[in-house]
């Protein structure tokens, strides 16, 4: 089993892409995850031992490139589903004729809340923005 790498954020590039305080040197390879969390409060196992803190992730992120002492991560993309042009036409005549909707399918970057959103990126992203010093670890990939 792998070990899991715990860094922080030392840099914001952008809403897609940080740069964290570990790297080569640390077995960071190019293609892992990290996500980007808080501690949340403390839970304890059914015997009042105590499992350690929740995680509450602002995000998930894949190295991108590696440095001896420093990697860029950024964000993943996720499958968004939209109304075709064609769709958004037929949706006046929507209640006599009753079209089938047809969709795109396109690619999108995931966005970070690097805070320029202020109060409304609070309630957008429902978590605290993501700021330099947060926590990052790794994930075990399958």
């Amino acid at each position: 089993m792998s070990e899991l790498i715990y860094g922080q954020i030392v840099k914001i590039l952008s809403d897609t892409q940080i740069i964290i305080d570990k790297g080569e040197l640390d077995s960071v390879q190019e293609g892992m995850t990290f996500i980007i969390y808080d501690e949340g409060e403390q839970i304890q196992g059914r015997e009042g031992e105590e499992l350690g803190p929740r995680e509450i992730r602002k995000g998930v992120l894949k190295v991108k490139q590696t440095m001896p002492k420093m990697s860029v991560l950024e964000t993943t993309e996720k499958l968004v589903r939209r109304k075709s042009s064609l769709d958004e036409a037929r949706s006046q005549l929507a209640s006599i004729l009753r079209p089938m909707q047809e969709y795109q399918v396109e690619r999108v970057q995931e966005k970070l809340n690097i805070g320029e959103l202020g109060a409304l990126g609070k309630l957008l992203y429902q978590k605290g923005p993501v700021a330099v010093g947060d926590k990052v670890r790794s994930l075990i990939n399958p």
